[in-house]
């Protein structure tokens, strides 16, 4: 891979996620939760309790990310998000779709 390609790597994986950040903070019923800098990883407050959230993803073919509740009970609408730069755009569009 090389530098560059480590460098190229690790930009696709930060512009991503925060398009996917963006557009989730768009989507008007969820926020970012954090306002730390990020790398592909953040946290989503959700509308509604995770697991509720998760389940209807998952029943439209899409892992929407880890519910903070198992690691953090008061975090029961938190939802720990990923993007990699394996994420495509159109799979992005799929995620807000479904939100």
């Amino acid at each position: 891979m090389g530098r560059r390609g480590l460098r190229e790597v690790a930009e696709q994986n930060t512009q991503k996620a925060h398009y996917a950040a963006r557009r989730i903070a768009d989507v008007g019923a969820y926020r970012i939760r954090f306002s730390a800098p990020f790398f592909n990883e953040f946290v989503v407050s959700c509308p509604k309790p995770s697991e509720v959230i998760l389940s209807r993803l998952a029943a439209k073919k899409i892992i929407g990310g880890l519910p903070l509740s198992r690691f953090f009970p008061e975090m029961k609408n938190e939802i720990l998000m990923c993007v990699t730069e394996t994420t495509t755009k159109a799979e992005i569009d799929s995620l807000i779709e479904a939100l």
